[in-house]
C-alpha cells in the first residue's frame, strides 16, 4: 500500500494539526502533489484541516477529486 495515500487519508480523517505540522510535499509520492496543495490552500484560508467533504468541495479540478475520492476509500 502506498505510504503517501496512508499519511492523506490519516491527516483528513483525524485533522491533525500536529501531522500537518511535520508533513512536507516532500515526504511525499509526487501523485499526490496537487492534493498537498489543496489542503495546503485550505489551511492558509480557514487555519484549520478539511474534513474530505470540505476538501472536495473547495477543490475543482478533476484528477485531485479523483485523488481525494480514492483517499477516503483507504482502509488501514
Amino acid at each position: 500500500m502506498d505510504c503517501s495515500a496512508i499519511v492523506l487519508n490519516k491527516l483528513l480523517l483525524e485533522r491533525n494539526l500536529e501531522l500537518w505540522a511535520r508533513l512536507k510535499l516532500s515526504f511525499l509520492d509526487s501523485a499526490y502533489s496537487s492534493t498537498y496543495s489543496a489542503i495546503s490552500k485550505y489551511y492558509e484560508k480557514y487555519n484549520a484541516i478539511p474534513s474530505f467533504d470540505e476538501l472536495e468541495l473547495a477543490v475543482r479540478e478533476g484528477n485531485t477529486r479523483r485523488t481525494i475520492a480514492s483517499l477516503r476509500l483507504i482502509d488501514e
